[in-house]
Formats: C-alpha cells, structure tokens, sequence
C-alpha cells in the first residue's frame, strides 16, 4: 500500500446553486461567481461585486473569513424572526410586533457534519421591518454594483452561543424569548458581549439578492446553497494498492541471456571511456540482478571469478586483471556468465596489450 500527502484546492466558494424542496438542483449557477441568473431571474451578489476576497475585509458574503470549509444553505421554505445588523435588535412592525424574514439559514459544517441554524437578519434600511427593495427619492437604496439592478437589503447572520461560549442554534421554540430580550447581545450572547466565542462578527455579510430582470423575485419555496472548496490538509491521508509485481517467466530470462556481451571486444589496447594510461577495462552488459561471470584462457584454466549481486545495474566492469591482480596478458579468453535457476550464456573476448598493438606495420 503506498500512501501520499497532498495539498492542493484553496479555500473559496466551489459553487453557488438552486434546489427544491427535495434537493433537486434547479440551477446549479445563481451568483456571481460564474454570472448566472436564477430560476425567478434573481443574481446573488454583493456590494464588493466579487464571490470572495480572503484575507481583505471588503464587502462580500464572508467578510471576516469565517466560512472555511462549512458550506451554507439558505432555505426560502421557511421563516426566522430576524435581527437589524446596526441595532442588534428585532425588526419591528409600526405597530411593535416582532417581524419575520421569509427565510432561514443553515451552515453545514464540514469537520462534525452538523447542521447549524443561524440567527438571521438584515440591514433594515427603510425601518419597516420587512425584507424588501426600498426607495430612497425615487432611487433604490440597494444596487449591484456590477449591472445596476436593484437588489433586496442585504442579509446578514450570526453564530449564537449559550452563556458558557458554546454554539447552539437559532431555536423557533424560543421565539416568545427571544422577543421578551429584544437583544441580539442577549438571545445569542454574541461574543462581543460575554460569551467569547471564535465567530465576533457576523457569519454572513452583505448577501444581496440582486432582481436582474423587470419580473425577478427571489427563489420563494426553493433553497440556495453556497457550496465550498474542501481542501486537503495535512492529516488527509489517501492511499491506494499497488498491483502485485509481474512474475517473469522463466522462458524470458532464458531468452535474455542471449543478450549478455561485453564490450569493447576486442579490446585494443585502450579505448576512449577510460581516463588514465593505468586504467584498463571491459564491461559486461545486460547481465541480471545476480550473476557469476567466469573468465577462462584457451587451456581451460580460471583466471579470474566475478561476481554480481545488484539489481540497480545491468552492467559490470572488469579490470583486465587475474585473481591475483597480475594484469592480463595479450590474448583470447573465454567467458561464462552464469546465472542461479536460469542457464549459462558463454563468449570469447580478445585483448590486445598497448605494447603489442602495432597500428601500422
């Protein structure tokens, strides 16, 4: 088994896509990350005009670079009382009732496979409570800054604590309390007041629902899912089996002793690889990982025994000397290369000594 450490993907926004109730996808490209309308002619966008920007505090939906891996879903079947993002209070009605967004958000994080429901709210231009495109003199108080088409206020959420620091979720059960708190500080004990948790700010930032045809509205009973890149890390291990090696038949390692030789044969006395007057060698070439090379005079007397026992190399050299070092005289020899379980492969090599080649006569 053979196992390798990788790094590779970024941390970003993989994708940003429409589904049903059911999970179906409806339109797998509803933002600008890869400009694309939704189902209802809507365009997710925000203010800074680009999908993220990690590790600058500009205005998109992840200002403060919270998001990682944990992907975010935000589900129009559904409503959630909703916070104004200056005040931290509830959004009201003239009348003092408590408001709802037609919407709830969930963050889907990547590391426990939880899902976690967030406080949800928006910046509440108009002051009227609802979620909507407001008018400022005749002119829309939010617009994409990349096309001009009017957009909904910006949606904005926050990761709730208990009094203790841990994280829990926006809980409808416990709507009567937290309009009895009217406190954002107090329902989520936002870190900034006294619960010290990892998310200060909030967990979505600046999210606008951009209306780009005439007739566009928002996805009513669909969902929107922000899907992220998932990196590797160090502790990601993938590993995988290799197929056993191949098993070499016997009939080719005999076939391949045919290709033993030795070269230069015959050897003149020198030959251009070797480096000084003193060195003096052959090389035996194609030879397997373990072998026997035995080197013979025309009387059938040993002159000298080599063995090879490598499987880095296919070749080995040998010095034109006997066993007992003596250098070898002029002459033809004979060599028998044997190898363990296979065979014999034998040969004659020719050595010509300096002071015997006589180049002209």
């Amino acid at each position: 088994m053979v196992c390798w450490f990788v790094l590779w993907v970024l941390i970003g926004v993989k994708q940003v896509f429409e589904t049903d109730p059911d999970g179906n996808i409806l339109d797998p490209r509803v933002s600008i990350l890869y400009p694309s309308l939704g189902t209802t002619g809507y365009l997710i966008s925000n203010p800074a005009g680009v999908a993220a920007s990690y590790g600058a505090l500009v205005r998109d939906w992840d200002r403060f670079d919270y998001w990682g891996m944990d992907d975010l879903e935000i589900d129009f079947c559904q409503s959630s009382l909703s916070w104004d993002y200056d005040t931290e209070e509830l959004h009201l009605t003239v009348d003092g009732d408590a408001c709802y967004a037609p919407f709830a958000i969930y963050r889907h994080i990547f590391s426990s496979a939880e899902v976690q429901r967030l406080f949800a709210g928006f910046r509440d231009s108009d002051e009227d409570g609802t979620w909507n495109m407001p008018m400022t003199e005749g002119e829309y108080d939010w617009v994409d800054p990349s096309w001009g088409r009017p957009c909904y206020e910006p949606i904005y959420c926050w990761v709730g604590y208990d009094a203790e620091g841990n994280e829990i979720n926006y809980d409808p059960s416990n709507d009567a309390q937290y309009i009895g708190d009217n406190d954002l500080r107090i329902s989520a004990h936002l870190p900034e007041s006294d619960a010290g948790g990892r998310f200060p700010n909030p967990y979505v930032t600046d999210m606008l629902f951009c209306m780009y045809t005439d007739d566009a509205t928002p996805p009513w009973g669909n969902m929107v899912y922000f899907r992220m890149n998932k990196p590797n890390t160090p502790n990601d291990i993938f590993s995988f089996t290799a197929p056993p090696a191949p098993v070499i038949l016997e009939e080719l390692l005999k076939a391949d002793l045919e290709k033993i030789n030795v070269v230069p044969n015959p050897y003149y006395a020198f030959h251009s690889q070797e480096h000084s007057v003193d060195e003096h060698w052959v090389q035996f070439t194609y030879l397997p990982e373990r072998c026997t090379i035995w080197i013979f005079d025309l009387a059938g007397n040993v002159v000298r025994k080599l063995e090879k026992n490598d499987a880095s190399t296919p070749f080995l050299r040998w010095d034109l000397t006997s066993q007992w070092d003596y250098p070898l005289a002029s002459g033809v020899y004979v060599y028998l290369v044997e190898v363990p379980g296979i065979g014999v492969r034998h040969g004659k090599l020719a050595i010509f000594r300096s002071q015997e080649y006589l180049p002209v006569y």
